[in-house]
């Protein structure tokens, strides 16, 4: 398992419960989610380690969720 495996098995549901909670919509939650994912694996050498990754992760979530 390499650390990208890691960082979505252990902050995937976080980031899910999350959008889940600023949109009211699952299906919504479940595809801005996958994108966060995505989001920060091509962006991870912007991950300066000052925030917790989850807060990291969140805050892509969150932009992601109110572009859409």
């Amino acid at each position: 398992m390499n650390d990208f495996d890691i960082m979505y098995r252990s902050c995937y549901e976080d980031v899910f419960r999350f959008l889940r909670g600023l949109s009211g919509n699952e299906t919504l939650a479940e595809d801005l989610t996958q994108e966060t994912f995505y989001r920060a694996m091509k962006n991870i050498d912007s991950y300066q380690g000052n925030a917790e990754l989850r807060v990291w992760l969140c805050s892509i979530a969150k932009n992601l969720f109110y572009d859409h």
